[in-house]
């Protein structure tokens, strides 16, 4: 039985039931939109390359870029049919992604929601995999590595993790290694699939217009067909990660026209355990925008100076007892920003004014949220799988943050293990 669940200062309700089968469906329609928009997606992500496997007693560790190459495995079905080729008939858009805790599947669209829907829960529960497909993907995916290697940003980003994390599987990159590629056997992927594709490790979210009555009754027939059982929990390795960065700076040589900087902060949580992660989230997104926005002070300096062209980047992502802060930018003198990025971090402080103004765009900006049903479904989807609930009260927490508490939390925050990562232009020979 469907259950209703009210988002709090929204018009937006979401329907939830946990199938007995375990997997969990979210329903948001909205008939004010157009279009639907569906999620399907497994917790399985890069990081999750040594666990128990289903069936199993002993912890197995599995080639990095597993998840992701399983990923491009689905998309091959024995009928021949291409995923791609079936949404499109209907004018949708389709499309997978993993990242380092997910992996998801999804169709966008206006048209067919029901036959869309029916076939996306039939490809993905069907893996077609055999030893001559498999050592076929491994060329293609290759192919896309030595890409990733040609790209400033992905060599940047992947140089900060790497420089950060000592044990922790999240400085791996998503896709692997060549190395590690040549490494996968059918047999491992269908270890890994029959492992983390179970319905009880699945979540479905589907955002937009559709009928929620008759997309829950498609999804009870497809899925009662399997008769399964939830499983239990499934066991992941843990890693002891010291609170210090591996390597404090980072210089590559690559073709750019202009030097591209980037710094990693690894905050451990360890002293702010009396405070809510996602709480903690909404300051840090907040601290960021004060002190490195597109109106802070910081950069209207830094580029006054000619230590930035354009403006700062800042995002951050949660990592067990970690959240890892990235800030980036182009500058013609990369040294001296970091040294003033550095500096900066070791004094600033937040005045009332920018608390209060920046607090007033993030509360604007989740009202804007629900008339997007793609940010919607990204917004429950990304709850579950940061902190394994929904947040229906986000806009209270929102209401709620005041700099007193700001403060405090930033008495808690360790910003001193720092690295960087430079990539400068080629030089002539």
């Amino acid at each position: 039985m469907m259950n209703k669940l009210v988002i709090k200062g929204t018009n937006q309700n979401i329907y939830y039931e946990r199938l007995t089968n375990g997997l969990e469906v979210y329903l948001a329609p909205n008939e004010k939109q157009e279009a639907f928009y569906v999620t399907y997606s497994t917790k399985y992500g890069s990081v999750h390359n040594e666990f128990v496997p289903l069936g199993a007693k002993k912890y197995c560790k599995f080639p990095e870029g597993i998840a992701h190459f399983l990923e491009h495995k689905l998309f091959e079905q024995e009928s021949g049919l291409d995923p791609f080729s079936f949404f499109a008939k209907s004018g949708t858009i389709a499309n997978a992604n993993t990242s380092f805790f997910k992996t998801s599947y999804l169709f966008y669209g206006v048209n067919d929601f029901e036959a869309n829907l029916n076939y996306l829960l039939d490809y993905v529960s069907k893996p077609y995999l055999t030893d001559k497909n498999v050592e076929k993907e491994k060329g293609i995916i290759e192919q896309e590595l030595r890409m990733y290697d040609d790209m400033p940003f992905w060599v940047l980003v992947g140089g900060l993790k790497k420089n950060a994390f000592h044990h922790h599987p999240i400085k791996q990159n998503i896709a692997g290694s060549l190395k590690s590629i040549k490494a996968i056997t059918k047999e491992d992927l269908l270890t890994c699939y029959n492992t983390f594709y179970h319905p009880s490790n699945m979540i479905l979210i589907i955002t937009g217009n559709f009928s929620k009555e008759k997309a829950l009754d498609l999804i009870k027939k497809k899925h009662s067909a399997t008769k399964t059982s939830p499983l239990p929990k499934i066991k992941l390795k843990k890693y002891s990660e010291p609170n210090t960065v591996v390597k404090e700076r980072l210089e590559k040589q690559m073709a750019v026209e202009v030097p591209k900087v980037a710094l990693g902060i690894k905050i451990p949580l360890t002293k702010l355990k009396d405070f809510d992660l996602k709480v903690i989230n909404l300051y840090l997104g907040l601290l960021g925008n004060i002190l490195f926005g597109s109106t802070s002070k910081f950069l209207a300096e830094m580029v006054e100076k000619g230590y930035i062209i354009g403006d700062l980047s800042s995002n951050r992502i949660l990592v067990d007892n970690y959240f890892f802060a990235q800030i980036g930018a182009e500058s013609n003198q990369p040294s001296q920003l970091i040294m003033a990025i550095k500096k900066y971090l070791n004094g600033f402080k937040v005045n009332k004014k920018d608390f209060e103004r920046i607090k007033k765009v993030f509360i604007s900006s989740y009202y804007l949220t629900f008339d997007d049903i793609l940010a919607v479904n990204n917004k429950l989807l990304s709850n579950i799988i940061n902190y394994n609930k929904l947040y229906l009260n986000e806009i209270d927490l929102l209401k709620d943050l005041n700099k007193e508490e700001l403060d405090k939390i930033i008495k808690l925050l360790d910003l001193n293990q720092v690295s960087t990562c430079i990539i400068t232009p080629k030089k002539n020979k």
